[in-house]
């Protein structure tokens, strides 16, 4: 079992995309932009989760009439929205059902990945031991 929620790695990948963009002078991407990127299925989750960072204080977002500037707090940088040039509303894909397994298959096994990346920095950070057995062969 995962130590990370499902909500919190999207959380992780989405503050990564917005500091990518902020290190490479980039615009601040669209919501349509962030679904894509992160495999969201809507951009409404984007729009969440960008609502999410804001009110945990890890980023500032000011709303104006041609987009959004963002802040990350930690580095202080910004990046705003570009001017609109694409519809607001792209036309959905809809991939077939042995894409759709495919796509599940990769993303699990992103996140496995991810995970392992995870468990590793935090044995490396904090110098845990490294178990000689496993669990299992352990006496109750």
């Amino acid at each position: 079992m995962s130590p990370y929620s499902a909500a919190a790695y999207n959380r992780h990948k989405v503050y990564k995309l917005l500091c990518r963009a902020a290190d490479k002078d980039r615009p601040c991407p669209t919501n349509n932009d962030i679904a894509a990127d992160a495999g969201f299925n809507s951009p409404a989750t984007s729009s969440r989760i960008i609502s999410d960072l804001e009110n945990a204080g890890l980023i500032e977002v000011r709303r104006e009439a041609n987009g959004r500037k963002i802040r990350i707090c930690d580095t202080g940088q910004t990046i705003a929205t570009r001017p609109h040039s694409t519809p607001s509303r792209l036309p959905r894909f809809r991939p077939k059902a042995e894409e759709i397994v495919e796509l599940r298959q990769d993303a699990a096994e992103r996140r496995r990945t991810y995970e392992l990346e995870m468990l590793r920095e935090e044995q490396r950070r904090y110098a845990l031991p490294r178990m000689s057995k496993p669990l299992s062969d352990m006496p109750a």
